[in-house]
């Protein structure tokens, strides 16, 4: 098989882009058509790039996140339009901050408005609130006390009338291990990473890293370059705290198993049902009214709508159907799943503030995967 326009993409970023290192696979119903790699997994330079290293893979995890909340809903633990507070009660008394002053909220915050950034929320993680309940609890700071430090923070907006990309799923987190009885680490465990077959795979890298962590590194804007970066997860400002958001540290065959389940019906590559098709266009159904569709085009660009924790695309554009949808990390992993071909993508490296992976090089992977693909008969 020829992937010409594929190798082309990764050509171009660790060439052009300055890219030391990185990671593509593309599956297929459940087998994997291609994969290639490129780089240094160490700054050093002594270790190539192989699908046994691990990566900080940030937003990402919204996806698993997102997945791991239908699945209660499948089970009717769970309904999108119950109020947060109904799981979590310092947010019965949660405030609207309006021109310098707090006042009740014109409608209450629900889990959806959670799945889809429009519950009020802010990514600020230093906030006068979340600083003293980090001093008072240390280590033992967990996703319910973030939780509950919002909630006296308080929104900045109505629930409802904006999107906001923002710590909304890092409370969806702290929902679910309040519904489950279950930390995240082992929701996710229990639910997805072991009916999967998923394995290297934690909220907690600690030893798991080892000599097989991928180096990450920095984007200097004004010269282009890359530099090596000592990097902790500043999303994670506690070493207990699980965040559904953003704090995954995972190899790129876990990723690529998630987002073959989402393009081929919720059924795993052992046969074995994950999540319904129903809970996945639930997932990729775009829930943003006209005016929060265009503070998130602020993020991402027309044609792309936004559901439960994932850009959604809303018509075929590029050669890029419909329906395709999937998201990204922060230091430039990205994934996609289309149910309509059973196809998924995902591209990994590792690089924070590079801002030429999402403008240049996410979209020529698309756009390359669906023109390569073309050629073949399934």
């Amino acid at each position: 098989m020829d992937w010409e326009k594929l190798d082309l993409c990764l050509k171009m970023a660790h060439e052009i882009y300055h890219v030391p290192a990185g990671e593509c696979r593309v599956m297929h119903k459940g087998k994997v058509l291609y994969y290639q790699c490129f780089g240094f997994a160490d700054s050093q330079q002594h270790r190539p790039v192989s699908p046994e290293d691990m990566y900080y893979v940030f937003s990402l995890s919204k996806i698993f996140t997102n997945f791991a909340a239908m699945q209660l809903v499948e089970k009717g633990l769970l309904q999108v339009d119950d109020l947060v507070e109904d799981y979590l009660p310092s947010w019965k008394d949660i405030q609207v901050r309006d021109s310098g002053s707090l006042r009740s909220p014109k409608t209450r915050p629900t889990i959806e408005n959670l799945m889809t950034m429009t519950a009020g929320l802010n990514y600020e993680l230093t906030t006068p609130e979340i600083l003293q309940a980090l001093r008072s609890k240390g280590d033992q700071f967990h996703v319910r006390d973030l939780a509950d430090a919002l909630a006296i923070s308080g929104l900045d907006f109505d629930p409802g009338e904006h999107f906001c990309y923002s710590l909304c799923h890092d409370v969806l987190g702290a929902v679910l291990e309040k519904v489950s009885g279950k930390d995240l680490e082992t929701l996710m465990k229990d639910n997805i990473w072991s009916p999967c077959g998923m394995k290297d795979i934690t909220f907690f890298p600690g030893s798991m890293s080892g000599l097989r962590a991928s180096d990450m590194y920095v984007y200097n804007e004004e010269t282009g370059m890359v530099l090596p970066n000592a990097y902790s997860n500043e999303y994670v400002p506690a070493p207990n705290l699980v965040s559904g958001g953003a704090g995954l540290y995972s190899t790129s065959q876990n990723i690529s198993i998630i987002m073959d389940v989402l393009a081929n019906g919720g059924i795993s590559t052992q046969g074995v049902q994950i999540i319904s098709e129903d809970s996945i266009n639930e997932m990729r159904t775009n829930r943003l009214a006209p005016l929060q569709l265009s503070e998130f085009r602020n993020m991402k660009p027309d044609p792309y709508g936004y559901g439960y924790g994932v850009r959604t695309r809303l018509r075929n554009k590029d050669g890029v159907p419909e329906g395709e949808f999937g998201w990204d990390g922060a230091a430039g992993s990205y994934a996609l799943a289309d149910p309509s071909t059973g196809l998924s993508l995902v591209y990994m490296q590792h690089i924070r503030g590079h801002g030429p992976c999402y403008e240049i090089i996410h979209p020529c992977l698309t756009q390359a995967l669906y023109r390569d693909f073309s050629q073949f008969d399934y």
